[in-house]
Order: structure tokens, then C-alpha cells, then sequence
């Protein structure tokens, strides 16, 4: 097979340069995004304000996403992909009720570095309807599902009550995770993280009826 002469070889070069640009650029706008709606809420976020911490102009931003509910739906996206990337690097557990108090006690003891941005989107999806409400939704029962996932393994393994229901014991699971973190965003140096992640799993195990 010959060798590709100089000029194919420039541009995958060149290709590949442009394709890490626009993902560079992308990751930045998003980073951005998430910032400024820790500082403001959705309502207070403005695209120019993005693109200007980003670096960028806002012909950029909207380059990228039409528009503000476009760029809603892809920091949702983000985000959820950022924390499945967190959960990815740690070892895994075994399958099942270990996995879900592993990933219990990573989520308090480590409420998301994103965590405001997110308690800010959920707030506004709560109180109007619209693309946002729908993004936040899919973003929560894909966490529910999570949960469920390893709940109904317990359940198959003997390791927890057969009268769990695992889609509503999941809802509540989440519900307490996201109310106990909102506590710590408001006043963390004053949060006991480690004793309130410890009766936290507590709780759950005697809800579940561990063995």
C-alpha cells in the first residue's frame, strides 16, 4: 500500500484539528453556561454573557446553539454526561445494593461541583413549563433509573425486602439525596457531610430492609 502523499495527510491533519477545536470550544461554552447560571439562575443567563466568559463572541454561541433553550437542553445533556464520567472512573462494586450505596455516599459526599447550576435549572423547570421542564425530567429519570437498576438487583440477589417497589423506593431515594444537598449548597461549612452521609445510608439500609 503507498504512502498518502503530504496533502491527504494535511488535511486529516487539519480535519482533526478543527473537530478538536469545536469541541474545545463546545466543553468551554458549556462550562460557561453552568457558571453563570450557579451566579444568576436560567432567567439571569443571557447567551453574550456566555460567550464573553467562554472567551468567545456570541455569534459563536449561537453558532453552536440556536438559541437558549437549545443551550438548556445541551448543559442538561452535559451535565448528566459529566456525572456518569465521575461514576465511570470509580471502581465499581459489586452490582446491586453495593453499588447503590456506593453511589449514595459518592453523591453526598461530593454534591457535584455543578451542583448549584443544577438545583437552579431544576427550580425554574418546576415553576414554568417548556423545553426546559422536558430536559430536566428525562435528566431526573435517568437517575431514577439508575437507582431502580440496582434496586431490582437486590431484590433478585435476596440482599433486600422482595416488597420493595423498586421505581418508587428510587423516587425517594433521589428526593432525599437532592433534598440533604440543597441543605449543603446553602451553608457547607456548617454541614456535617460525613455524619449525615453516614445516617443516610443507614436510613436507606433499614428501609430496605438490608441483610
Amino acid at each position: 500500500m503507498s504512502a498518502q502523499t503530504p496533502s491527504k495527510r494535511n488535511t486529516q491533519s487539519s480535519r482533526r484539528t478543527q473537530a478538536d477545536r469545536r469541541q474545545d470550544a463546545e466543553q468551554r461554552l458549556l462550562e460557561s453556561g453552568l457558571k453563570v447560571i450557579a451566579q444568576k439562575g436560567v432567567a439571569g443567563m443571557t447567551l453574550n454573557e456566555v460567550g464573553a466568559i467562554a472567551g468567545y463572541s456570541r455569534s459563536l454561541v449561537a453558532y453552536h446553539y440556536d438559541n437558549k433553550e437549545q443551550f438548556l437542553g445541551a448543559l442538561a445533556h452535559y451535565v448528566r454526561q459529566r456525572i456518569q464520567e465521575v461514576r465511570d472512573q470509580r471502581p465499581s462494586a459489586e452490582p446491586g445494593l453495593p453499588r447503590l450505596l456506593g453511589s449514595i455516599a459518592q453523591y453526598m459526599r461530593t454534591p457535584s461541583s455543578h451542583g448549584r447550576a443544577i438545583y437552579a435549572m431544576l427550580n425554574e423547570a418546576m415553576i414554568f413549563d417548556g423545553n426546559l421542564q422536558v430536559y430536566m425530567r428525562e435528566f431526573t429519570q435517568l437517575t431514577i433509573n439508575t437507582y431502580a437498576t440496582q434496586l431490582r438487583m437486590a431484590i433478585e440477589k435476596g440482599k433486600i425486602s422482595a416488597d420493595i417497589d423498586a421505581e418508587t423506593t428510587a423516587i425517594v431515594i433521589v428526593g432525599m439525596l437532592r433534598g440533604t444537598a440543597m441543605q449543603y449548597l446553602l451553608d457547607p461549612e456548617r454541614f456535617p457531610m460525613e455524619k449525615i452521609t453516614s445516617t443516610m445510608l443507614d436510613s436507606v439500609r433499614r428501609m430496605l430492609g438490608a441483610t
